[in-house]
């Protein structure tokens, strides 16, 4: 009788490992996220299409959204009282039609300035124009970014 439940028991084991494997899988589709390390070409940021070389352009894409970031952070006047700073981590995707989907805190300073730097990474939406998205293969593709963002008082 034992050699029977164990039997059973790996068998519904391995079971669920294959519909694991095959759910991973149906989940796994095109319109899922690629590295921006691994697309053909990147994403290019409002004003930066002017610069030829996919590096340069991937730098003036960083430094527009992190200027874009920091001009749109609104410091939480609680967390200006209790005089919370820190270095929040934010990942995000740059989706195919260039808008920002899925935002995230990758690393918390502080729930306040989680949330204010969610909201600042989400008005990159109010862009005009809106960010060209990154390429694969000649066709729109979504990628990963994530940013460092600095909450910092001034005394």
């Amino acid at each position: 009788m034992n050699s029977v439940k164990n039997k059973l028991f790996f068998a519904v084991v391995i079971f669920s490992l294959v519909l694991s494997n095959v759910l991973k899988a149906q989940s796994a589709n095109s319109s899922e996220a690629l590295s921006i390390a691994k697309v053909d070409n990147k994403p290019v940021f409002p004003g930066c299409e002017s610069i030829k070389d996919e590096e340069g352009r991937l730098s003036c894409l960083i430094q527009g959204i992190q200027k874009h970031v920091a001009k749109n952070f609104v410091y939480p006047e609680e967390a200006k009282k209790e005089k919370i700073q820190g270095k929040i981590f934010v990942s995000f995707v740059i989706a195919e039609d260039g808008t920002v989907k899925d935002i995230e805190v990758a690393r918390s300073a502080h729930p306040l300035l989680d949330q204010a730097a969610i909201a600042s990474v989400a008005s990159i939406n109010d862009l005009n124009p809106r960010i060209k998205p990154a390429s694969q293969q000649g066709k729109p593709v979504s990628v990963k970014f994530t940013i460092p963002i600095q909450a910092s008082l001034n005394d």
